[in-house]
């Protein structure tokens, strides 16, 4: 009978142990979930707009977002934003803006223009990367902003 309770006491320890390591060191967003920082919708209201990654790289911060309808007939066109005028587009942390940054030949790092096909696209650009642990929303024209999120 003592042995019974001994060995029921230990699988519930290691049971316990188990549970609490799991519940530690399990990711608050596990890989390859697709969940995103930030999500907003376009200014037509026929997309979301997804922030879904903030790599820092150094100083850098690029920042990527995917497009994807979110009604049934969406146009098979939709300029979100045409010019190149990459000063519109900007990140926000702690009452700092930071813009786009440039190439050596002074071309924006972004793309210059931002179009839809039915909905779906992605955009992405590099920024001066804010302090980490700091949120940042980005804005950009034609999308509500997105954020915030945490700076990695």
């Amino acid at each position: 009978m003592r042995f019974g309770s001994y060995a029921a006491a230990c699988a519930l320890g290691i049971l316990l142990c188990a549970t609490a390591s799991a519940q530690t060191t399990a990711p608050a967003a596990p890989a390859g979930t697709g969940a995103a920082l930030a999500t907003g919708l376009t200014e037509k209201g026929t997309a979301e707009a997804s922030l879904v990654k903030a790599l820092r790289d150094g100083d850098k911060l690029t920042i990527t977002v995917r497009f994807r309808p979110v009604v049934k007939d969406s146009p098979s066109f939709e300029s979100i934003y045409g010019g190149g005028d990459a000063k519109e587009i900007y990140l926000v942390s702690a009452n700092k803006k930071y813009l786009i940054l440039k190439d050596a030949d002074e071309k924006w790092l972004a793309p210059h223009t931002l179009n839809l096909d039915k909905g779906l696209g992605s955009w992405s650009a590099v920024f001066p990367a804010p302090p980490a642990g700091q949120k940042a929303t980005l804005h950009m024209p034609g999308v509500e902003p997105l954020g915030p999120f945490i700076v990695p």
